[in-house]
């Protein structure tokens, strides 16, 4: 996703183009350009081929779009610049044609914004370097280049007009990791390949074991003197998730003897009682953020997996308005892998609309609850989702698809329209995070972030929930260490929970005994109360607890439901109230059969 950025004066939108309306407005751009009618003279012919294979996804195209006003003052969005790239086959290389600022908007910052655009994105998804020709009588143009950090390999005679000569020119790009942030077996095998230079790596056991080699001139001995040395070595993953891992990991570094060891192991890690080789390298998942963080594509992870509840999803305005228009509230969508694997059923996604001339810098339009999740070969993604009212249509699935190894298909359900939460509202009331707008789309939702969403969003259209919350919690300080993994797996499985941790900015200021009554009186669908002998203790809780009473009285239904930690009596909650015992269910089967109740109802 990319957002309407100010720039100066300016304020600017950097996107690809796929879209035949886009298509079309490259060509108005550039119809009569006097550059390259000078160099190029069947330019329009090759433009109209080019643009053909950039909607089929065979070539690459970037827009740079201006928020503008129109003769009635109204605003629109103006493409002022683009560029087409080619992938040249199998090379890490790729090619960027047809550079182009329009005259009038040259020399405010569009040219570098683009190219900079461009480079990110080519760096993100493995390319290693970017080729271009300009015209040896360019200068300008040259210059640009040239600031921009590309060289001059050498000087051709034009194959497009005889007279010309051309100057070759291309750029070394720094390689990223552009994997999940979260997978640590796939960003190992990147340090090992990229980082360290290793080379020949063949994978063991998926995810948690594989060789490499090291090639290098050495002096053997004197008999031998001088040759080729092959060091050979394996890399061990442990991840933070990995429950028990001491029989495995144990066998694994005895059994290998290779002249280096290296050990990649995750935030949760505890090596205590295993015993090391001295010469074994252990690298910590934290460290690599830390020091090597700059190199991600998408940043280093800022929670835990554990604690994620959801993501934010960009879309095209043209394909929001296909699913308001089909009113329906299923749908399929699909999105680059693989930022976006760790997604879970119930995870809450919100669907980011691109910018429009009402909405220049985008927002967050609707939300919806994950089905279902698949990262896969395009083929296999197309074959599972077809079906299941996707989005895109056949064709414009192929172009979107076309050179990527994964996607990842989203079955989404619960779609809901709400009043727009645009960009800079998302940063400072939602994420408490300051993403650059090119990685919105790529950004995993923590369980508290999807809670202030959830508190501050308001639904436009029929489909909206009668209540704020699907559920509050009441308990005792003491018994936190309950409701809090209750909590948290309610919120990963999309369900709208009032709990205290959750609701700190949102409470801070406010005359709490009121809200409080509000809140366990009106706001919610069910009221979870744990029942112990300090919840009987404590004034705020029989605050909490009269509020639900009146409700329960007021709508004579369920709405109080009760789990009992011990056998204290609460006044006003009777014995023939059905209860859920915490010493006979755990939390996670509690939290099952809670969703359940949920989704009846609804």
């Amino acid at each position: 996703m990319k957002g309407i950025r100010p720039h100066g004066n300016q304020e600017f939108d950097v996107r690809r183009i796929f879209l035949k309306e886009d298509a079309e407005r490259i060509k108005e751009l550039q119809a009569h350009a006097s550059e390259f009618e000078q160099h190029y003279p069947q330019h329009m012919k090759w433009l109209e081929m080019a643009l053909g294979e950039v909607v089929t996804g065979k070539r690459l195209a970037f827009g740079i779009f201006s928020l503008a006003f129109n003769t009635q003052r109204q605003p629109v969005v103006e493409l002022v610049g683009c560029t087409i790239l080619k992938p040249r086959r199998y090379s890490n290389v790729i090619e960027m044609k047809n550079y182009f600022i329009r005259k009038s908007s040259r020399g405010r910052g569009y040219g570098k914004a683009l190219y900079k655009a461009v480079e990110e994105h080519c760096a993100r998804v493995g390319y290693d370097q970017i080729e271009s020709e300009v015209p040896c009588s360019e200068i300008s143009t040259i210059g640009f280049f040239h600031r921009m950090g590309f060289h001059i390999t050498e000087m051709q005679r034009s194959p497009y007009k005889p007279s010309d000569y051309h100057y070759r020119i291309e750029k070394l790009l720094v390689p990223r990791y552009h994997g999940d942030s979260y997978d640590l077996y796939e960003l190992s095998l990147w340090l090992v390949g990229y980082y360290y230079g290793f080379s020949n790596i063949k994978q063991v056991q998926l995810g948690k074991h594989f060789e490499f080699e090291l090639r290098t001139s050495a002096f053997l001995s004197a008999k031998n003197g001088s040759g080729e040395l092959t060091l050979t070595g394996n890399a061990l993953v442990v991840e933070s998730s990995d429950k028990d891992v001491s029989p495995w990991f144990s066998d694994m570094i005895n059994s290998l003897q290779r002249s280096l060891l290296i050990i990649f192991t995750g935030s949760g890690f505890n090596p205590k009682g295993l015993e090391l080789p001295r010469d074994v390298k252990v690298i910590e998942e934290q460290s690599i953020h830390r020091e090597l963080g700059h190199l991600f594509s998408f940043g280093p992870p800022r929670f835990s997996r554990e604690k994620i509840a959801g993501m934010v999803v960009p879309i095209t305005p043209e394909y929001f308005s296909r699913i308001i228009s089909s009113g329906k509230n299923v749908l399929s969508y699909f999105k680059t892998g693989p930022m976006g694997k760790y997604l879970r059923q119930g995870n809450r996604i919100m669907i980011f609309v691109e910018p429009t001339p009402d909405q220049p810098t985008g927002g967050v339009r609707a939300i919806a609850t994950l089905q279902e999740v698949l990262n896969g070969a395009p083929e296999y993604i197309w074959q599972v989702f077809n079906e299941r009212n996707p989005v895109l249509t056949h064709d414009e699935y192929l172009t979107f698809a076309r050179n990527k190894h994964d996607v990842i298909g989203l079955y989404l359900t619960k779609f809901v329209q709400v009043e727009t939460v645009d960009y800079s509202t998302l940063k400072k009331e939602v994420l408490y995070d300051e993403p650059d707008p090119l990685d919105i789309g790529h950004y995993y939702l923590s369980m508290e972030m999807v809670s202030r969403f959830l508190q501050r969003m308001r639904p436009l259209n029929h489909l909206a929930q009668q209540y704020e919350y699907d559920v509050v919690l009441s308990f005792a300080k003491e018994d936190r260490h309950y409701a809090e993994p209750l909590a948290a797996l309610l919120i990963q499985n999309g369900v709208q929970v009032f709990y205290d941790k959750y609701e700190e900015a949102n409470l801070w200021g406010k005359d709490l005994y009121q809200h409080l009554q509000s809140v366990y009186r009106d706001k919610a669908r069910y009221c979870v109360i744990f029942i112990s002998k300090y919840y009987a203790q404590r004034l705020w809780q029989h605050h909490e607890l009269i509020q639900a009473q009146a409700r329960a009285f007021r709508e004579n239904r369920e709405y109080i439901l009760p789990v009992r930690i011990d056998n204290t009596e609460i006044p006003g909650i009777n014995e023939t109230i059905a209860y859920i015992d915490l010493n006979d269910i755990p939390i996670e089967k509690i939290a099952q059969i809670l969703i359940s109740k949920i989704s009846t109802k609804s």
